[in-house]
């Protein structure tokens, strides 16, 4: 891995409540590769570099804030609340449940690609983006199969309908003779 690897930046979207981090030059998901080639110049790179919010991410974040909520209303847990510190406006405080529903009002609007969507990243329509707010953009708009697992960790974040057409397009694009492939080949 390159030096800039590890000069990485994680946190909590304050817009949208989902968690983010890594960066372009390293492996920051379980879906990464880093290349390790000298011959084919790809040693220090990340073959298909996920940073920013990773839907998987997204959903295991929401599933363990409902958690949370839970054993705080069953006195399990004695905190309703985290504590944020930014540099514009000092340390402010975030409710569980504030954060939950910020997630849950966000999610559809920012990982949805429906068949409007005109941006010049778009490869596919009606699939979930992988990522938000990836440093490489065009990485945020390939079709992976890790909305699947986010929709099983945090069903209720999913439009029926949407998943319904997301899971035809994996059928379709991802679903070959021995299992599905972790990235769309277009």
């Amino acid at each position: 891995m390159k030096d800039e690897g590890f000069i990485i930046e994680i946190g909590i979207d304050q817009k949208t409540g989902f968690v983010y981090g890594g960066n372009r030059w390293n492996c920051g998901t379980w879906m990464d590769k880093m290349g390790s080639s000298e011959k084919a110049m790809n040693k220090g790179h990340p073959a298909t570099p996920r940073d920013g919010s990773a839907i998987e991410l997204v959903a295991l974040c929401r599933t363990t804030i409902s958690w949370i909520i839970q054993m705080n209303k069953q006195n399990y847990f004695p905190y309703d609340s985290i504590e944020i510190s930014s540099d514009s406006s000092g340390k402010t405080k975030l409710f569980f449940t504030d954060w939950l529903n910020r997630i849950d009002e966000n999610f559809e609007k920012e990982f949805w690609i429906d068949q409007s969507n005109l941006s010049e990243y778009v490869n596919r329509k009606q699939i979930y983006k992988d990522t938000i707010n990836s440093t490489l953009k065009w990485t945020d708009f390939q079709l992976r199969p890790n909305f699947i697992i986010a929709s099983v960790i945090a069903p209720e974040m999913f439009n029926k309908t949407h998943i319904w057409l997301a899971l035809k397009q994996v059928e379709t694009i991802l679903l070959g003779k021995y299992g599905i492939k972790t990235l769309d080949p277009r």
